[in-house]
């Protein structure tokens, strides 16, 4: 299997950032220098990992518990200030969404219920633009501002509701 080393340019050396025994890869570069990589546990899940040069290396949402952590992790996207929006995906198949922050390793829920939560894209202003599976024919379309920590309806209907596009002012169509 293969491994994971950091090259540093400036100073010409190699650091190792994973040589684990099992299934890993690489999943995002971020702006604050950071790589997000995936490796497989020891239940067969998929975990998150986030590395840095100047923090080590960290499991992705380590701080939502036992339950979330034996629930396979999924990359879904980068916002503001390098946090990383993952899905969960219980055993059950039932998915909820986070955002993990680098800078203090805290993990805040996006959408977290019975019912399924799934990214479906940043907007312009950063903003997680998500689906929440209401019933069996029904989605809702929601937002979240992973800086404010708060989130609010965009379209919230008897009938399915579909994200299809964000425009650079945030507007989401």
């Amino acid at each position: 299997l293969a491994d994971i080393h950091a090259y540093d340019v400036a100073t010409n050396t190699v650091t190792a950032v994973s040589t684990h025994a099992r299934d890993e890869d690489i999943v995002a570069v971020l702006a604050d220098g950071g790589v997000v990589f995936r490796r497989k546990g020891a239940g067969g899940e998929w975990d998150l990992l986030y590395f840095n040069k100047g923090v080590g290396g960290v499991e992705i949402g380590a701080d939502l518990g036992v339950t979330k952590g034996a629930e396979s992790k999924d990359y879904k996207a980068t916002t503001t200030g390098s946090r990383i929006v993952f899905e969960t995906t219980d055993g059950g198949g039932d998915r909820d969404l986070y955002v993990w922050n680098p800078a203090n390793g805290q993990t805040t829920s996006i959408g977290a219920t019975t019912v399924d939560e799934t990214f479906a894209s940043l907007s312009g202003t950063g903003r997680v633009v998500y689906h929440i599976q209401t019933g069996t024919a029904n989605k809702d379309v929601s937002q979240f501002d992973a800086v404010a920590g708060a989130g609010s309806s965009i379209s919230a209907h008897a009938f399915d509701d579909t994200y299809k596009a964000t425009v650079t002012t945030g507007d989401v169509i």
